[in-house]
């Protein structure tokens, strides 16, 4: 069993506790890090969580409707895909 302590930000968290609950964010949300090339996409969210002018829930709001997300788990979703072929009785 793994046991782990919860992280948790708030308006007077440091820097580092927020870079802190930004990794573990990105490792709930998305399964891994993100990429360079998807840092850009996300780079202002992110500065905003980083400097405290947004919290957790908006940031967790604006990576869910972010085309980062949206291509990893709606996009290619084979229910939402549009390559499968519709479903004829």
């Amino acid at each position: 069993m793994s046991t782990f302590a919860p992280i948790t930000v708030s308006r007077t968290s440091s820097r580092e506790e927020r870079e802190a609950a930004l990794h573990c964010i990105y490792q709930q949300i998305l399964e891994r890090q993100p990429y360079i090339f998807e840092r850009k996409i996300l780079a202002k969210a992110e500065k905003d969580f980083l400097t405290d002018k947004i919290g957790v829930r908006r940031f967790i709001k604006e990576l869910a409707l972010s085309e980062v997300y949206l291509n990893s788990f709606f996009h290619n979703s084979s229910l939402y895909s549009k390559k499968t072929p519709p479903i004829t009785p």
